[in-house]
């Protein structure tokens, strides 16, 4: 269980489901995946989230889509403030960023 930042929204998610929530835990969307989720972490109102190969999103209207492709499967902290940067956890404890582009998702939101 993850809350955004302003406890607008709530991300539910299992190994392969996401289900997003307003506070008064309406759904707003779900979300099925053929890959394990392994973390997930709020940008605003989207939901930052990754598998083992990709960092994606979602969006509480149901839009999703990939950010970008990883090498490793990493376990994600927070998306910088200027969303920007992917702040997370390696397999081996080591704190790491990567770089990621938000236009996508940020256009879809505006």
């Amino acid at each position: 269980v993850v809350w955004s930042a302003k406890h607008k929204f709530v991300a539910m998610f299992s190994k392969s489901n996401i289900h997003i929530a307003k506070a008064n835990l309406d759904e707003c969307c779900f979300t099925f995946e053929n890959s394990r989720i392994k973390s997930g972490a709020w940008d605003d109102e989207t939901f930052v989230y990754n598998t083992a190969t990709h960092v994606k999103y979602l969006l509480p209207n149901g839009d999703k889509g990939i950010i970008r492709t990883i090498e490793d499967p990493v376990y994600i902290c927070q998306i910088s403030p200027n969303s920007q940067e992917l702040h997370f956890l390696n397999r081996e404890k080591k704190c790491g960023v990567a770089k990621i582009d938000p236009t996508e998702y940020v256009y879809k939101v505006a």
